[in-house]
């Protein structure tokens, strides 16, 4: 699919790939085990929050090189969540 198409799994594959690291390095860089690494990349899940947050760091992404864009956290009930995360 056309980059704007895709889906923000998609698109953590492509820029895994792109620094040419398998799913295990790059779960270790993101210190999350790389079942949820698998799980996000195949759209189960979205990264959130620290994660997301994470994701930005270690991937040097920015909102404009990638539209990966993180919108202020919001507390729902004893959970921390990410309001739209876009890649």
């Amino acid at each position: 699919p056309k980059p704007e198409n895709q889906s923000i799994g998609q698109k953590l594959v492509a820029h895994r790939l792109g620094f040419g690291w398998s799913q295990k390095r790059l779960a270790v860089e993101l210190a999350v085990d790389p079942t949820t690494l698998s799980r996000w990349e195949r759209g189960v899940k979205i990264p959130w929050g620290p994660y997301a947050q994470r994701i930005n760091l270690i991937l040097g992404l920015t909102r404009d090189s990638t539209g990966f864009k993180f919108e202020r956290s919001v507390r729902r009930g004893s959970r921390w969540s990410c309001g739209d995360l876009l890649m």
